[in-house]
């Protein structure tokens, strides 16, 4: 599975290397790629990296792109007509494209966030355009993610490896990575935040995993507010997951994984 890490001089390093390296260790195919014909880019902090491609050389279409912040870098993958083919030609492919700390604002630029939830550096909120701004560390919305800052770029590397593997190996990784669980709950959170169907199937694993559910329980495991929980737990209840409500006791589940499974299939 590839995915092409973008570079541009003044790029953020740690936003940049930290997916590089956890999507590596994911067993993903990963590449760092300059948009323009040197290999050779410098971060925002003066470090220089060797990219595995020059822009000419990244002919293939990736399945994921993935932009970045650090100024300017961010500004130099936003007037960059490479950046903008790739990262169209890649969605329209069905692939996926992704975006951290100021670079959220190139996908702005492209349209391309309108109606999506998404999260940027805070300041550039008004170039997410069309978007709804989150308040959290990360966020997918269909197949686009994006981030926060610098502080967020471990968690959208796990989320990166969550949606280009699967989450059994985005929670390795970050058992390998995380032996403080500074970063669990966080990750809970976050990798369950993109559509509403993505959302869904997480608060029915919960409850499956808990033999019961109730709006306090999905609040605080998916952060999400009472009228989303609420609407997922009726949802829930009427394709007979779980019981009718009877005052405010937690909702049970009433039949088995392996029948909800055979539901879906």
């Amino acid at each position: 599975m590839t995915v092409y890490i973008l570079l541009a001089e003044g790029f953020e390093e740690i936003e940049a290397l930290t997916p590089l390296d956890m999507l590596r260790r994911a067993g993903c195919e990963a590449a760092l790629v300059s948009i323009t014909e040197k290999r050779e880019v410098k971060g925002a902090h003066g470090i220089s990296v060797l990219a595995d491609l020059a822009c000419y050389e990244a002919k293939d279409t990736p399945q994921m792109v993935v932009l970045p912040g650090g100024m300017p870098g961010a500004s130099h993958l936003d007037a960059s007509p490479f950046v903008s083919s790739l990262v169209l030609n890649t969605l329209q492919n069905g692939g996926r494209a992704a975006a951290i700390c100021a670079a959220p604002m190139v996908l702005g630029h492209l349209g391309l966030l309108e109606g999506k939830r998404a999260v940027c550096y805070p300041g550039f909120e008004k170039e997410l355009k069309g978007a709804t701004v989150e308040k959290l560390p990360v966020v997918t919305d269909g197949n686009i993610t994006t981030s926060q800052s610098m502080g967020t770029a471990l968690l959208f590397s796990f989320e990166l490896v969550r949606l280009m593997t699967n989450r059994e190996t985005a929670e390795k990784l970050l058992g390998d990575v995380d032996k403080l669980s500074l970063y669990s709950n966080a990750f809970s959170q976050i990798c369950v935040s993109g559509n509403d169907e993505e959302l869904f199937s997480r608060a029915v694993e919960i409850a499956f995993e808990n033999g019961k559910i109730s709006t306090s329980l999905l609040q605080r495991k998916l952060s999400v507010g009472f009228g989303k929980a609420a609407k997922m737990i009726d949802r829930m209840q009427e394709m007979g997951i779980v019981s009718a409500p009877d005052g405010q006791k937690p909702r049970d589940v009433l039949i088995t994984y392996e029948d909800y499974r055979k539901m879906r299939s």
